[in-house]
Order: structure tokens, then sequence, then C-alpha cells
């Protein structure tokens, strides 16, 4: 006999509030980024050059979401409740992360609910991969 009464992961969500003061950019092209902040300044200039070399400015083309692996981040759900976007680029973070019960595999971008993700390796392992720029400018360019 089962003593357990869930015998499922109960995951906590964040309460939606905490979560504004992680949000910056205008959003006018639709395009939400979601980063792993490691608290480095370079990694997120190394962004804005990624972002800029697909022809799109940073702060104004997109919705940013700072993350941490210690502070929970908005579901997708929470996320689209508030904002409007077609586009989600993820770097550092799982779907799991986001309340995204889905497995992908990295740089490789996919339709799911209408929106189109890319999930892709955390900012400071890319700048140091000339593969993982490769990898990620190839998907980047089909998006």
């Amino acid at each position: 006999m089962n003593k357990t009464f869930y015998d499922f992961t109960v995951y906590k969500l964040p309460n939606t509030e905490n979560f504004q003061e992680k949000i910056s950019g205008t959003n006018d092209k639709g395009i939400l980024i979601v980063f792993l902040d490691e608290q480095r300044t370079e990694l997120e200039a190394f962004l804005k050059k990624i972002i800029a070399s697909i022809k799109l400015d940073y702060e104004k083309d997109c919705l940013i979401l700072r993350g941490s692996h210690v502070d929970l981040l908005p579901t997708m759900a929470q996320l689209k409740s508030q904002f409007t976007f077609k586009k989600t680029l993820i770097f550092g973070f799982k779907g799991k992360d986001l309340g995204l019960n889905i497995e992908t595999p990295l740089y490789t971008a996919f339709v799911f609910n209408e929106n189109r993700y890319l999930f892709a390796d955390k900012l400071s392992i890319i700048e140091n991969s000339v593969e993982r720029k490769k990898a990620l400018w190839s998907v980047l360019q089909s998006l």
C-alpha cells in the first residue's frame, strides 16, 4: 500500500508580482528572451550582439527576462497571460524551469502551442565556443 498521497512531483509556482522587476524591453516584435543572469555585464553585451546580428533591437524589439537557478521563473502560461510574443529564445534553462513539459535538443527551433522556441546553452558557454556560436547562428537565421 502506498502511503504517499502524491506520487508525482509538485512544483511551486512563482508569485507573478515578483518577476516584473526582472523583465525589460518594449517587445515591439513579440520576441521573448529568457537568459540565465550570471551577473556578468559582458554576457549581456554578448547577447545584445547576438540579437543585433539578426537585425533586431535588444531593448525595443524584445521582452527580456533575466532569471537565476535560485529564484523561481514564471511559467510560460503566466508570461503569456501578461505579454504577447510569438518567438522565445531561452539561454541556460530547460523547459521545466518555465513550466513546459517538453524536452528538446539545444539549438533546434520548434513550434509548441503556437509559439516558436529555441533552447540554447547559457551565454557563458556559447561565448567561449565557436562550435556553439555557429549552431546558434544557423538556427537564428531560420527564425
